[in-house]
């Protein structure tokens, strides 16, 4: 690790200067949990299904601005539909956001974190919607309501798989690497990979051929031991360009198909989005700790969360090169401040376009994936069954 001019850290290696400072309320816009009144009929049948097993908690972030008539025409809109609501100010670090939760006896609860802009748009991870287009949204939650936080298989197909092929692949995926894998030659690493034998790997041939031209030479970045095979393997395809999603053969059977990210952007994600709050997933990223940097290699701080933290950090080096952003150069610095982890990773990251995610693998356990800041692509969230474990 390079050597550092300055880092102190009572328990730790960075710092950080950013506050998550609440936004000031205003006045008529804030309610909480508002139900629609028993006696009022849904506007759709459909949204009090009785038959379904997920309840929905709805949360709308709000900024300074000032969207007091927009959020009470909202809290009309779901008094209608008898889904709670909750519009408030959101924190600084706050992201949107659609998790599940299983309660016990089969009973789930899907939480929407979303955004009422100051256009009057309600804003979600993927989608938005006007008041004009109340209807969609309804069409929308029922779904979940339905189908919990992953959506339809058959109106919103994962890979084109149904809830039981994907909970069967994803279970399949869990198994953590036995191996340590850095500084392996990429297709020695990928042969070391544990695979089940139920879904064969296979190979695109402009995926075989980059392979191929990595050689001996180009070794993995990274250390995977200890990680999900799923999480695992998609973050080390990831370092040389490719990627690998679920496919149906010709024999009609699925199979695990490497490709290049030039051919296929669905492939399977580095880690899932969290099914708990991220205080409850990785609690010592949230420990206010006294934090300092001075002039230190963006990489090295990185290094120095997941070593004290033990917690995996994971990196897009694949668009980090796209954009020509290098860990290993770029250096940050911040003043002595009581801050936690995960602030402190979303300042220096945030001066240097990049953001960081905290996730968990297939098997539950959290990582931190760091990627150059763009537009949030949708990502499935990992089968109901598995979220108790």
């Amino acid at each position: 690790m390079p050597n550092r001019r300055r880092c102190s850290l009572t328990c730790l290696v960075v710092l950080v200067v950013a506050f998550s400072r609440p936004l000031p309320q205003v006045s008529g816009q804030i309610v909480t949990e508002r139900p629609g009144p028993a006696s009022k009929p849904a506007a759709k049948p459909a949204a009090r299904d009785k038959s379904s097993k997920a309840s929905l908690d709805v949360q709308l972030l709000v900024g300074k601005e000032g969207v007091g008539l927009q959020a009470q025409r909202w809290l009309r809109v779901f008094e209608k539909l008898e889904i709670p609501l909750t519009i408030r100010p959101g924190d600084i670090a706050e992201k949107l956001s659609i998790t599940e939760q299983t309660l016990g006896n089969g009973i789930r609860r899907v939480q929407l974190i979303g955004q009422l802009d100051r256009a009057g748009r309600v804003v979600f991870t993927d989608r938005s919607f006007t008041e004009a287009e109340a209807d969609k949204l309804a069409e929308w939650l029922i779904e979940l309501r339905e189908f919990g936080a992953q959506g339809s298989p058959t109106g919103k197909p994962v890979w084109g798989l149904s809830s039981d092929q994907f909970e069967r692949l994803f279970r399949s995926l869990t198994p953590p690497v036995r191996e340590e894998l850095q500084g392996e030659p990429l297709a020695e690493a990928i042969a070391a990979f544990d695979l089940p034998r139920e879904f064969p790997l296979n190979f695109s041939d402009a995926a075989a051929a980059r392979i191929e031209a990595a050689g001996a030479t180009a070794k993995v970045r990274h250390p995977f031991k200890g990680i999900a095979n799923g999480t695992a393997l998609a973050a080390l395809l990831n370092e040389w360009g490719l990627g690998f999603r679920p496919q149906r053969s010709k024999t009609g059977s699925l199979q695990l198909t490497i490709v290049t990210l030039q051919e296929a952007n669905d492939v399977w994600p580095v880690g899932w989005p969290l099914t708990k709050k991220g205080a409850e997933t990785a609690p010592v990223m949230f420990k206010l700790l006294p934090i300092e940097l001075d002039e230190i290699e963006l990489q090295a701080v990185l290094e120095s969360v997941a070593d004290v933290a033990k917690i995996p950090v994971l990196m897009d080096h694949h668009a980090m090169q796209a954009q020509r952003i290098d860990p290993a150069r770029v250096k940050v610095s911040h003043p002595r401040r009581h801050v936690s982890y995960n602030t402190m990773l979303k300042t220096v990251t945030g001066m240097t376009r990049l953001q960081h995610d905290i996730r968990i693998d297939e098997s539950g356990r959290p990582l931190i994936w760091v990627s150059p800041i763009k537009k949030r692509l949708d990502v499935a969230a990992p089968p109901a069954p598995s979220r108790d474990e």
